[in-house]
């Protein structure tokens, strides 16, 4: 147990440390020390291709990506999983790319989505050049890259955070007829999922 925090709706009963709810007024849980520790950078990439010129590019790719890394974000809500989120696009008429703290709660993560919301579909930097002008402030306990397209400096920089202990996840946004196999690195193909998911709504 790493101490105690305030009671949220998505908190178990058994949680519930008694002693301090008594002598606070109002519901305490306990803390465990493996979610007081876990923290998550989402990387959002912009970018279609490695290849893209800086254009305004529509593509349902992208609004995938952002539906995804808002549901990442939701996620963080339950266990107050502190969070950042980053991404090589500006928001509304901004042009620099997108770099937030890392927090936790429930006012940090509806910023973060409205943020997502006013994302730009242009970007700001290549993205190869967006994580070697990020990588020192990532030094969260979990990565999650969501992109249309991974080439090796995606793979290496990936590769380096999970040498420095950081589990690492891409959410691909591609289907999963164009599936590669990677096996150092965990690759989720979402699109024909995503797609299925819209088809039934």
């Amino acid at each position: 147990i790493a101490g105690v925090r305030e009671y949220t709706t998505s908190d178990s009963m058994n949680k519930i440390h008694w002693g301090i709810t008594a002598r606070q007024g109002q519901l305490m849980v306990r803390n465990n020390e493996a979610t007081s520790k876990k923290s998550i950078t989402i990387l959002v990439n912009n970018q279609l291709s490695s290849e893209q010129l800086k254009e305004p590019m529509h593509d349902e790719r992208l609004e995938y990506g952002i539906r995804v890394a808002a549901g990442e974000l939701e996620k963080t809500l339950q266990s107050s999983t502190p969070v950042r989120l980053l991404a090589n696009g500006g928001v509304d008429e901004g042009e620099e790319s997108l770099v937030t703290n890392l927090m936790w709660g429930e006012a940090h993560v509806h910023e973060l989505i409205t943020l997502l919301a006013g994302l730009q579909d242009t970007f700001t930097e290549h993205f190869d050049k967006f994580l070697i002008h990020n990588e020192a402030i990532i030094q969260s306990t979990e990565l999650i890259v969501i992109t249309c397209y991974i080439d090796e400096a995606i793979l290496e920089f990936v590769r380096r955070k999970q040498v420095d202990g950081m589990r690492s996840k891409i959410y691909l946004m591609s289907y999963e007829a164009d599936s590669k196999s990677y096996e150092d690195v965990e690759v989720y193909y979402l699109l024909d999922y995503l797609k299925e998911v819209g088809e039934r709504k």
